[in-house]
């Protein structure tokens, strides 16, 4: 049998065409089928970044701190996470896409844990703070009261220390009068002489000679004993000194006396008597005659007598 060689030729080329469309085509089907896996690996990365920025971005809204430049800080990365989440969003996700983002994620991850570290440790100092300031004002508050139950305890104290001063003064002066010196029964009576039997009184101012004082000093517990100074002034009508002896002052006073006379007082009843003489060359006038006793030239008694 005779085979036609151009026919031969014809059946080997449509052999090849047909492997060759074949193998185009699985090739065609296994390219399709990883394009397929490329393109939905691609869409789960690019929805996994968005959700991540997404979730950062929630993160950072719920972070608050009253630092200003911190807040600063937290609205720039916020304004630069909501550029990259809108790119994410609208542009066709792609390899180089992918990765460029989650380059950036990673970068963004690191300053948010970042910001976030520093906010929770402002946040913790912050607390101390405020936990500092209360016990400041915790203990201002009881410094105050202190303060105010001392400044009424002082009042009250200053108060009382005011009555005791008055009290005391009282007291004082109280004390000062029970001390003093007192007499009683004075008398004052005019002579005309003098013997060691008798005395022989007159009531004409012409006559007399001397003068007789006699009082008795009171007993006192309260009183030093001791020597005692008396002093004794006798005033005539015209409110002349009789008998001028001296002057004398204690303290702010000065007094001028007729007799002086120093006692020794036991703080027991004591009789007191003296003479005064009548000056020879000064005759007494009629009239009344003040007596006073003095005791540190304080006034303890007085009487009177009357002259003819």
């Amino acid at each position: 049998m005779v085979v036609n060689p151009q026919f031969f030729n014809y059946k080997l080329i449509v052999s090849s065409l047909v492997l060759a469309l074949i193998a185009l085509s699985g090739f065609a089907y296994v390219n399709y089928s990883s394009q397929k896996q490329v393109q939905s690996f691609l869409i789960q990365e690019h929805k996994l970044v968005e959700n991540e920025l997404s979730e950062m971005l929630r993160r950072y809204d719920d972070l608050e701190t009253k630092n200003g430049t911190l807040n600063s800080q937290l609205e720039a990365s916020k304004e630069r996470l909501r550029s990259i989440l809108d790119s994410v969003k609208t542009l066709e996700p792609s390899i180089a896409l992918v990765s460029r983002y989650k380059a950036q994620l990673i970068k963004l991850k690191a300053e948010n844990e970042s910001i976030r570290a520093l906010v929770k440790s402002l946040e913790k100092k912050n607390d101390s703070l405020i936990n500092t300031n209360q016990k400041v004002e915790t203990s201002l508050a009881l410094t105050q009261t202190q303060l105010q139950e001392t400044s009424t305890t002082a009042k009250v104290l200053k108060t009382e220390n005011n009555t005791l001063e008055k009290t005391n003064v009282t007291l004082k002066s109280q004390l000062e009068e029970a001390k003093r010196i007192a007499i009683v029964n004075m008398n004052a009576e005019s002579l005309k002489r003098v013997t060691r039997k008798r005395k022989v009184g007159t009531n004409r101012a012409a006559k007399t000679k001397k003068l007789h004082i006699s009082f008795t000093m009171v007993a006192n517990k309260f009183a030093e004993p001791g020597d005692k100074v008396i002093y004794i002034q006798v005033l005539d009508p015209q409110n002349n000194i009789v008998s001028n002896k001296a002057e004398v002052s204690f303290k702010e006073k000065s007094l001028i006396y007729s007799q002086k006379e120093v006692v020794n007082y036991r703080n027991n009843n004591l009789d007191v008597s003296t003479f005064i003489d009548i000056d020879e060359d000064k005759d007494l006038v009629k009239g009344t005659y003040f007596v006073s006793v003095f005791h540190d030239v304080e006034l303890i008694g007085s009487t009177s007598i009357e002259l003819k």
